[in-house]
C-alpha cells in the first residue's frame, strides 16, 4: 500500500463521459506558466502560441466525428471551451482532451524550434483537466458569460494588489 495521498476525484459520479452532451473544459499550462497570451495595459493579447491553440480547438470537429467545438477563450496560462458530443460520437471526453493536449504540445514544440516561442520545462499542460457537465440552458448561459468575461476578470484580478 502506498503512502501517497489519493487524488481527489474530479468527475461527476455515475456520469458516462462518452454520452451526448455539452462539456465545459478548462486546461491549464504546467506550473501555470503564461505562455499563450500577454497582458498589455488593460487588454490581453493572444500570441502566436495562443492562436495555434484556438485554431486547434476549432479544428477538433474535423478529427472527431460527432463533436462540435463552441465558445472558446485563450488566457495567458489556460484555455476554456465548450465541447458538444452528439449521440453518434464514438469518443470519450478524456480521449478528445488528451489528443488535443498531445497535438498542441507537438505544435508548440515546433513553434519553440522554428519561431522562438518561450520554452517550457517538462510538459506544456498539467496532467489533468477540469470539466463540468452542462446540465441545462441556464447553466450554458452562465458558462458562456464566464468564458466571454474571463479576460476582463483576469485583468481585474492581476491589477488588484492587496
Amino acid at each position: 500500500m502506498s503512502d501517497l495521498p489519493s487524488r481527489k476525484r474530479m468527475r461527476l459520479p455515475h456520469h458516462d463521459y462518452s454520452s451526448a452532451g455539452d462539456y465545459f473544459i478548462t486546461i491549464c499550462s504546467q506550473n501555470r506558466l503564461a505562455l499563450f497570451a500577454n497582458t498589455y495595459g488593460n487588454s490581453i493579447r493572444i500570441n502566436p502560441a495562443g492562436r495555434m491553440l484556438a485554431a486547434c480547438w476549432s479544428n477538433i470537429p474535423e478529427y472527431f466525428d460527432g463533436v462540435t467545438s463552441q465558445d472558446f477563450v485563450v488566457m495567458p496560462n489556460h484555455i476554456h471551451g465548450i465541447l458538444t458530443l452528439s449521440e453518434q460520437c464514438p469518443h470519450q471526453l478524456w480521449d478528445i482532451v488528451r489528443r488535443y493536449k498531445t497535438f498542441t504540445t507537438r505544435q508548440y514544440i515546433i513553434g519553440v524550434r522554428h519561431h522562438g516561442w518561450v520554452t517550457f520545462p517538462g510538459r506544456l499542460w498539467q496532467s489533468r483537466f477540469w470539466d463540468h457537465v452542462i446540465r441545462d440552458e441556464d447553466d450554458r448561459l452562465r458558462i458562456r458569460e464566464y468564458i466571454q468575461n474571463n479576460p476582463a476578470k483576469w485583468l481585474e484580478d492581476t491589477l488588484y494588489v492587496p
